[in-house]
């Protein structure tokens, strides 16, 4: 799984993220699913920066980045 994030606003460390869990199930169509070569998740770090701790949509991916539906993660 690969975490997408945006540009931190200035001033902010950021440390790399945990994810939890470190590994998905992915179902649906056969012909989609083996096309999936990634999970992405894109996380929005605010001006605040105090907590980003928190569920985010996960993306299947094809090779090229292209988002692939419809496929349950």
């Amino acid at each position: 799984m690969r975490v997408i994030t945006s540009e931190p606003p200035e001033g902010l460390d950021v440390r790399e993220p945990v994810v939890d869990p470190e590994t998905v199930s992915i179902t649906g169509l056969a012909s989609v699913v083996d096309l999936v070569t990634e999970v992405q998740a894109n996380v929005t770090i605010e001006p605040s920066g105090l907590d980003v701790d928190r569920e985010v949509e996960l993306i299947p991916v094809d090779a090229v980045g292209n988002r692939l539906t419809p496929v349950d993660v």
